[in-house]
């Protein structure tokens, strides 16, 4: 039903990936979907648009009854998440609610825990609010990322850490957490008094047989000290629109966040979002275009699983049980990131994440961005292939 195959020029579009690399570059770095919006949300764009000639200031509420609703029927209906109302607000995005999170939560100079490799924001947001960053090392077990509990567990107690932000699934390594490893995260916390901001933004993009399970979802008592983020953006490609929401089940840390958000102003709805609905037609009507975009995605992956096999065998790869991002290792040709880099993309003329922006643990590493047509993924490996 949907056209997944289209390759779609981005270039000269103000597309953030395509723009800023160099002609002749293949970018699979920046994480959004080279593929057309879905038609039912393009058909709601073009109405909203014609129908409002004017891009003045709107009286669009953001919580309104229908978008919380469409929220909260998401994360039942697929989740098994039942949250009140009152506890879902909306921002601008997942990191600028952390950061509100930081500034409600915590005071300069608190320590603030994070797992590394991690998308780069969660380590900047800490540190340019005069936070004190406390890193906890993934470990690599059989070819993909587990927590060592017992080093967590002395981070958290020897530095005092009042706000650990989670990542689930995890960005860049795919994993999607098992609700033994959250029940362990949870009791961890819960016993030293840290509160839990849990990103979920990418729960929707889970390959079987790995199954999303929500912080929320594993023990009651997670909603008395966690935050839950996420957003419509990923999993319909609609990152322009600005959108995300947080669950706060607690109502004492409700109010708290919620004064911070109302200091901040963050939580005003970019245009786009706020004149076509965006979000709440994506979860009202977007569960079949989902279903067909994770086989798609799916597909992509197992096909670049087997390419590394069959060609580049000395470059490890952690398989992705979530995300449409793939997390390689290149250590063993003895490069270092700039000559990595240099080679990626002067030689293979591919531009991928570099490792050590997600931390130091990232050395030797770099990202892949597998969310494009078949063909797009073919070419690029092909480079990689005659570049390596």
């Amino acid at each position: 039903m949907y056209n997944f195959d289209e390759v779609i020029e981005r270039r000269n579009t103000n597309c953030d990936k395509w723009d800023k690399a160099p002609e002749g570059v293949i970018p699979m770095s920046i994480a959004d979907m080279d593929f057309a919006l879905a038609p039912f949300l393009r058909d709601h764009v073009t109405k909203a648009f014609a129908n409002n000639p004017v891009l003045g200031y709107g009286n669009y509420d953001a919580e309104s009854d229908c978008i919380n609703k469409a929220v909260r029927a998401w994360q039942k209906e697929r989740y098994n998440v039942d949250v009140p109302a009152e506890s879902v607000s909306f921002a601008i995005g997942v990191v600028p609610a952390m950061v509100m999170a930081i500034e409600a939560f915590t005071k300069e100079g608190d320590a603030i825990l994070i797992n590394q490799p991690v998308y780069p924001p969660f380590a900047d947001v800490v540190v340019n609010n005069n936070r004190d960053l406390i890193v906890n090392n993934l470990i690599e077990v059989d070819g993909r990322y587990e927590v060592d509990f017992h080093q967590f567990e002395a981070d958290i107690t020897s530095n005092n850490v009042k706000l650990y932000f989670l990542c689930n699934p995890h960005n860049p390594g795919g994993r999607v957490w098992t609700e033994t490893e959250l029940c362990k995260i949870g009791l961890i916390c819960k016993r030293h008094n840290v509160l839990v901001f849990s990103d979920e933004i990418w729960r929707d993009i889970v390959f079987a047989p790995a199954k999303f399970t929500s912080f929320l979802a594993v023990d009651p008592s997670h909603a008395d000290f966690s935050i839950v983020a996420s957003a419509a953006t990923k999993t319909f490609n609609i990152a322009a629109s600005k959108t995300s929401f947080t669950i706060i089940p607690n109502p004492k840390l409700n109010a708290i966040y919620l004064k911070k958000r109302s200091a901040t102003k963050l939580y005003e709805i970019n245009i786009l979002n706020a004149l076509s609905d965006l979000t709440r037609v994506a979860y009202e009507e977007g569960a079949d275009y989902l279903d067909e975009l994770v086989k798609y995605l799916q597909a992509n992956r197992d096909f670049a699983i087997r390419f590394f096999k069959d060609f580049l065998p000395h470059v490890k790869v952690q398989v992705p049980e979530g995300t449409y991002l793939m997390w390689l290792d290149f250590s063993y040709y003895k490069i270092d990131d700039k000559a990595l880099q240099s080679r990626l993309s002067e030689e293979a003329r591919v531009m991928l994440n570099p490792g050590p922006t997600f931390g130091k643990v990232g050395a030797n590493h770099a990202r892949l961005n597998f969310a494009c047509p078949r063909s797009v993924l073919e070419e690029a490996l092909h480079r990689l292939k005659e570049a390596f």
